[in-house]
């Protein structure tokens, strides 16, 4: 039986290593995990209340149109209801949109080093992938992006453009001003539709940094995609949203499973929103921490990349098997971010205060047990 070719070159994505299989493998007793982004607190306590209350009803179907979660993210972002639309996580979303809008052998376009979900499904519907180098200093070129359009639209017939900002692993935000120039070019052009992803938008402090929800009634062709899976803490219930022109809510209705989004997913995703505590305290402690690994990285004379998220990327310039193997006897596990074409980074996400230092520690000892290997630099 013959299959989707692409499917031979494809490498399925890999996720981060669960504590309990390094649990297992190592036989320790207390591991911690710094691999996925995820919040360190945990979700949000007004979450878990209505998780807990709501459990009970578990043997009944959700709200197949999740209209009240629907209802108050429209409140939320100011944006009429059927500009709305959730899904099972945002990568569900992106691969929805990718169904809707591009055909086999139509082309969407994406940055190198850049989250693989885009370029995965894309693959998996029979999609050509555009994959535009990065900067010299790492950051996502628009100006390449323009120029791949300006140039290529039509032949390759580019029906979908990725851009996350903050970019994960890198962690590096695109300028307000930039993304403003860009889409001044290509926000409404009815050919190609633009997709924003800001998972990490709680975290940014930067003031370079603007929402691109702000642009949208000027940039018809933008999509905004949003997630509760980072500052609400909601990774395990799969819990994403676009913030988009109702033409393409509706067809993401069309193409979606009925009950895409499970019962306490938006239930918990309800009470997350008016949790303002937790998400303060959440970007609170990922300031304070990243200052203190910042610090450390800088004294020690470490590589790494100034991320606006809730992780940073750092220059091991050793062999990234030896490294992670390292850090998983010693009880932490990281993310190597050579998939990425970074083959000799790591990522690792902020986590609780005990968690941050024994990685320092453990991060230290790495570099000097393993100074005798190569110097391998990126």
């Amino acid at each position: 039986m013959s299959i989707n070719p692409l499917l031979e070159s494809m490498t399925p994505y890999r996720p981060g290593r669960s504590i309990e299989s390094v649990k297992r493998q190592y036989q320790l007793s207390q591991v911690i995990k710094l691999a996925s982004n995820e919040n360190p607190l945990g979700p949000s306590p007004k979450a878990l209340a209505a998780i807990a209350k709501y459990a009970a009803e578990s043997h009944l179907y959700p709200d197949g149109s999740s209209s009240e979660l629907t209802e108050k993210l429209a409140s939320h972002h100011q944006v009429p209801y059927d500009h709305i639309c959730l899904g099972n996580g945002s990568d569900e979303l992106f691969d929805q949109l990718i169904r809707i809008y591009v055909d086999p052998g139509e082309a969407v376009l994406v940055s190198q080093g850049a989250f693989n979900a885009y370029a995965l499904s894309a693959l998996a519907h029979r999609a050509s992938v555009i994959e535009v180098p990065l900067r010299s200093d790492f950051q996502i070129d628009l100006e390449a992006f323009d120029h791949v359009l300006r140039t290529r639209l039509k032949e390759n017939k580019i029906r979908l453009v990725f851009i996350p900002n903050i970019n994960n692993p890198t962690g590096l935000l695109l300028p307000y001003q930039e993304i403003v120039n860009f889409l001044e070019k290509w926000g409404r052009n009815p050919e190609v539709l633009i997709v924003i992803d800001e998972a990490y938008h709680h975290f940014i402090s930067s003031s370079q940094y603007r929402s691109a929800c702000q642009f949208q009634k000027e940039f018809p062709s933008l999509i905004v995609s949003r997630t509760f899976s980072k500052s609400y803490g909601l990774a395990g219930l799969r819990l994403g949203y676009l913030i988009a022109p109702s033409q393409v809510c509706t067809y993401i209705h069309r193409v979606r499973k009925p009950f895409n989004v499970n019962r306490l997913a938006q239930k918990a995703g309800l009470a997350a929103l008016d949790d303002h505590d937790f998400l303060e305290r959440s970007q609170q402690l990922i300031r304070q921490e990243k200052v203190k690994i910042r610090d450390f990285l800088a004294e020690h004379q470490i590589s790494f990349l100034p991320s606006e998220g809730n992780f940073y990327m750092i220059n091991m310039k050793r062999d990234l098997k030896l490294v992670e193997e390292f850090f998983l006897k010693h009880g932490v596990i990281i993310r190597p971010v050579d998939n990425y074409g970074f083959t000799t980074w790591i990522r690792v996400s902020v986590g609780l205060p005990e968690e941050n230092t024994k990685m320092l520690l453990v991060l230290e000892e790495c570099f000097r047990k393993i100074e005798e290997l190569p110097d391998h630099r990126y």
